[in-house]
């Protein structure tokens, strides 16, 4: 579909395998990537505060409701007119429902 993934891990992390490209990079670096980017999807982390000053699109995951959007909301813990938009999405642990659903909010930034 015209997508590319890559994959941030940091350069302690022993790297999974992944069929995709990696990309080990510091948080200035990051930012800087992610002004080129479409759309940022990843675990809730402080990646994710350095990604809201990039103007990309964020789809923000949380791995469950006690740590969620509520808790570690990025749009209120930043009051920083971006120019992306920022989704929240919550695991619910099946793979194939967390990925489809995913892929719908992705989808989501291209109609607009």
């Amino acid at each position: 579909s015209g997508y590319t993934v890559v994959i941030n891990r940091s350069d302690s992390d022993p790297g999974l395998k992944f069929p995709f490209q990696e990309l080990v990079c510091d948080l200035r670096e990051a930012v800087s990537v992610f002004r080129h980017c479409k759309c940022l999807i990843g675990y809730r982390s402080g990646l994710m505060d350095c990604a809201v000053f990039s103007g990309c699109n964020i789809i923000a995951v949380y791995p469950d409701e006690e740590a969620g959007p509520l808790f570690h909301d990025l749009d209120a813990m930043w009051g920083y007119p971006y120019s992306g938009h920022l989704e929240s999405y919550i695991l619910i642990g099946e793979n194939n429902e967390d990925i489809c659903r995913l892929l719908q909010l992705l989808m989501k930034f291209e109609e607009s």
